[in-house]
């Protein structure tokens, strides 16, 4: 089912223009990853990106990078942390964008993210 939203999803958005190019600038701000309070992700006009996730014994785990957006396309790159080699690319489709709701399709994974601001 989920494969098959997505692959509509992207028959629809290929037929789209140029009109429906998302800009970055609609990104700027804190996201709340499901509405909830312990994941959020912070899109700065700069382009640069932080995602703050307290799940971990109430102890702030922060990894930051870059975005940028092409289209409907979100590219996440996330710097290695100090002492280690896992820096990493995520690449989402922006499903849905309005000013207080981003829903995006990781591209990896085939899940649906809600952020809430």
């Amino acid at each position: 089912m989920l494969l098959m939203l997505f692959t509509m999803s992207i028959s629809f958005s290929a037929c789209g223009d140029d009109d429906d190019d998302i800009s970055s600038s609609s990104l700027v701000g804190t996201w709340w990853v499901d509405g909830g309070t312990t994941n959020r992700w912070v899109f700065s006009s700069d382009g640069s990106f932080q995602s703050v996730n307290t799940v971990i014994a109430g102890v702030p785990q922060t990894r930051t990078g870059t975005y940028s957006v092409s289209g409907n396309t979100l590219v996440i790159s996330i710097k290695a942390v100090a002492g280690s080699n896992n820096a990493y690319t995520n690449t989402y489709l922006i499903y849905s964008l309005t000013s207080t709701q981003l829903v995006l399709i990781d591209m990896d994974e085939y899940e649906t993210i809600t952020l809430l601001k």
